[in-house]
């Protein structure tokens, strides 16, 4: 028997399934920390009883969100503005009830213009808004060291039809990290069709800041049609659904009347906590020190049991950031996929099909059965039980 799980909303009622034993290793729920946990609980406290939130609890507020919270993300981008932008001040920053919302908005201004949305899979398959004519290119394999490789942007050109180009970066699932050369070609590529680029950072810098490699460097930058998404979901807040947009003043004003008429304005406790935990703690210092440490060294223990009990071949995506492992079985077939996910099931060990991860048109390719994602993010138990079942079931499979 081989079970099909090939979209989000088959593998979602899996992976809220509460067989005991079952190790979760599909589940996007981000990583966290007593100490992160406890810094948070304190500056919730503070700004409960602070005068600002006995002042703005009782009010309307305005629709892009709050000021300080503005010049703060603006203050942090703005040595990383394209030379093409004028500028970054709190104009160029909109608060939005969750990342999500962000890309509603993107979809929502495509699908008034008539035209569609372009994704290079494998992708997070939520970006697309109901009503929007989406598609997908798919990436091309650079080959590594070893059992590592890296996927490539498609060479294929934007036409006129796109009005939007969405990336994540880190990507999610594979966890890829867009260099400066590759966003200037799609920003360039966006350009020439008159469509916008948008960059989504929900796991990357300032906050949750889940980039491993220095090597490349993050796709902060906007230009005249770039923007970046950003969330603090991975940074410890997941529960509050709090993100923003930066991006020329002309976009931050299109979508801030999008907001308008979903929300009215972000709400005022997530983003006067996010503010103190900036300004006034070492909220940065923790991040990088139990979040992004520990995830890079889940990383490496992971890779390290494929490396020592996988006696099939297998690939990796290179791990520049983010907060999973993207693995390819080069000789597994879709039947086998199939197979493969049931008998980890079986095992207790839940993990993301690749196939979640590709267009309608692209679902039944090769590429898309022969990967998973895999988050690193579970706990450690069950991610040193689920590393040595996958190892065990592949190695059977095959």
């Amino acid at each position: 028997m081989s079970t099909k799980v090939d979209r989000w909303s088959e593998l979602v009622p899996i992976m809220l399934a509460t067989e005991s034993g079952r190790a979760n290793l599909a589940s996007g729920m981000p990583l966290t920390s007593v100490r992160l946990t406890d810094s948070i609980a304190e500056a919730a406290a503070r700004v409960v009883s602070s005068h600002e939130w006995r002042q703005a609890v009782g009010r309307y507020h305005g629709v892009l969100g709050n000021p300080e919270l503005r010049d703060t993300i603006a203050a942090f981008f703005a040595p990383r503005v394209s030379s093409e932008a004028a500028s970054s001040g709190r104009e160029n920053v909109l608060i939005t009830p969750g990342a999500q919302a962000a890309f509603r908005y993107v979809g929502e201004h495509v699908r008034r213009q008539s035209r569609r949305l372009l994704m290079f899979g494998p992708e997070y398959p939520e970006y697309g808004t109901p009503g929007v004519d989406s598609r997908m290119a798919c990436s091309a394999i650079m080959p590594g060291s070893g059992p590592v490789f890296r996927y490539a942007l498609p060479d294929v050109e934007i036409g006129q039809d796109i009005g939007a180009v969405v990336v994540s970066s880190p990507g999610n699932p594979t966890g890829k990290v867009l260099n400066p050369h590759e966003i200037h070609i799609l920003a360039t590529k966006c350009e020439r069709a008159g469509a916008v680029l948008v960059i989504d950072g929900a796991y990357g810098n300032p906050w949750p800041g889940l980039n491993f490699t220095t090597a490349v460097a993050p796709p902060t930058a906007f230009g005249n049609n770039v923007i970046s998404v950003g969330s603090f979901a991975k940074a410890g807040l997941a529960g509050e659904r709090l993100g923003f947009i930066v991006g020329p003043k002309e976009w931050i004003d299109r979508f801030a009347v999008e907001q308008s008429s979903f929300q009215v304005f972000p709400p005022v406790f997530p983003q006067l906590l996010a503010l103190e935990l900036i300004s006034n703690t070492d909220y940065s210092a923790i991040l990088a020190h139990d979040i992004r440490a520990e995830l890079a060294r889940r990383q490496t223990a992971f890779r390290l049991v494929l490396a020592t009990r996988l006696n099939v071949p297998y690939q990796v995506h290179m791990a520049e950031g983010g907060q999973y492992v993207w693995m390819r079985l080069p000789a597994l077939t879709r039947f086998g996929a199939g197979e493969l996910f049931e008998k980890l099931l079986g095992a207790g060990v839940v993990v993301a099909p690749g196939a979640v991860f590709f267009s309608e048109e692209h679902k039944e390719t090769d590429e898309a059965w022969r990967s998973m994602r895999i988050s690193l993010t579970a706990p450690a138990a069950d991610l040193e039980y689920g590393a040595g079942r996958i190892a065990e079931v592949v190695n059977g499979l095959h």
